[in-house]
């Protein structure tokens, strides 16, 4: 079985007691809420990789950031009709981020976001890291 381990950095924002999330649209997770943010890619910081990320899937920008935690996970992915079945082994860094801004000049993101009220979230409707959060978080 193929193995897979990605590196990734997320961010997490509230207004008025909602969180910022996605639905991702595919992947593992394809079809479950998500914080923006993603793989970091060769060269980048996290720092840079979650500014590059929440410009593509959100269409914003942040002022500032600070590491909250870091999460692992691993997940045993069925094959489907795309893809052979493999191992995702996922190291997430999770910032919290401030004073979120949207870019001049960019309409909407890659990705629909929402503002969602952490307390209606299920665990089936989410990602491993937005879940595990959440649960720091009750």
């Amino acid at each position: 079985m193929a193995q897979i381990t990605r590196i990734g950095v997320y961010g997490v924002y509230f207004k008025k007691e909602k969180m910022l999330l996605i639905e991702q649209q595919s992947g593992p997770f394809k079809g479950k809420y998500d914080f923006p943010g993603g793989g970091i890619e060769f060269g980048e910081t996290p720092e840079i990789a979650l500014q590059r990320e929440f410009a593509e899937e959100v269409a914003m920008g942040f002022t500032s950031l600070e590491l909250k935690v870091n999460l692992t996970n691993v997940l045993k992915v069925p094959k489907s009709a795309e893809k052979a079945a493999y191992t995702f082994f996922q190291i997430g860094m999770i910032y919290q981020v401030n004073d979120v801004y949207p870019l001049s000049g960019e309409e909407t993101g890659e990705l629909h976001y929402f503002w969602v009220d952490i307390d209606q979230l299920q665990e089936q409707n989410c990602s491993a890291f937005l879940w595990k959060c959440v649960n720091q978080k009750k």
